[in-house]
C-alpha cells in the first residue's frame, strides 16, 4: 500500500486504534494526560526505527487500516487471512509481545479485542486449533508417562507399575512403555 510505514494513506504513523479511541498527532498534551490518568498508562516512548516498523506491522493485524474505496470513501481494511503480510504482522506483534517494552497502543488494541463489549471493536479475538484432523495427544501421554514413572521411583516394580497403567487407562503394553520414554525424553535425565 502507498502512504505510510504502516501501509495506510490517512492513518498516523501508530496507526488509529480499534473501536472508540483513536490516537492522532492531534491530540493536545492535556488530552493525552487525561487519557493517561484513565488508562494508567503512558504514551509510547521514542521507538527504533525497527520497533516502530514492527509496531505499525502489527497495529495493521490488530486494527486493520484505513484504505479508499473505489469512489475514494475512506474504509477499514484487514490484512488477508493466511497472506505472507499477515504472516509478517504475527511476527512483527510476536516481537514486540517479548520486548520488554509493549507500547500502549499495542496494549490498548489487545485489550479492545479481548474486550467483550462490541462497543469497543468490531472484531474479536477466536481461539482455534491450527490444523484439522486428528490432534496430537502428547500431554496424554506425558501425563500416563508420568505416574508410571512416579509408581516406579515410589519401589513399585516397572511390570506392576505397567500393568496398573494398561488397566487403568485400557491401553497395551507397548504404549504405557512409550508413553514412559516418551515422559523420560521431555522430563531429562535426572528422571
Amino acid at each position: 500500500m502507498p502512504g505510510t510505514a504502516s501501509g495506510c494513506r490517512t492513518d498516523p504513523p501508530a496507526g488509529a486504534l480499534c473501536g472508540k479511541l483513536h490516537m492522532t498527532r492531534r491530540y493536545k498534551s492535556d488530552r493525552l494526560r487525561q487519557l493517561k490518568n484513565q488508562l494508567g498508562a503512558a504514551p509510547p516512548k521514542r521507538l527504533t526505527d525497527d520497533a516502530a516498523n514492527d509496531e505499525a506491522l502489527a497495529l495493521k493485524l490488530l486494527c486493520g487500516f484505513i484504505d479508499r474505496d473505489r469512489k475514494q470513501r475512506p474504509v477499514r481494511r484487514y490484512l488477508r487471512p493466511n497472506s505472507v503480510p499477515e504472516a509478517d504482522a504475527r511476527t512483527a506483534l510476536m516481537r514486540r509481545l517479548r520486548s520488554k517494552r509493549l507500547s500502549w497502543y499495542i496494549r490498548e488494541a489487545l485489550i479492545g479485542l479481548f474486550d467483550p463489549d462490541p462497543m469497543r471493536s468490531e472484531r474479536k479475538i477466536t481461539f482455534q486449533y491450527r490444523r484439522r484432523g486428528k490432534r496430537s495427544k502428547l500431554d496424554t501421554e506425558i501425563i500416563i508417562g508420568q505416574s508410571v514413572h512416579d509408581e516406579i521411583n515410589r519401589g513399585t516394580k516397572p511390570e506392576s507399575a505397567v500393568q496398573s497403567a494398561m488397566d487403568k487407562y485400557g491401553l497395551s503394553r507397548r504404549t504405557v512403555f512409550t508413553m514412559l520414554e516418551t515422559y523420560r525424553s521431555f522430563a531429562g535425565p535426572s528422571n
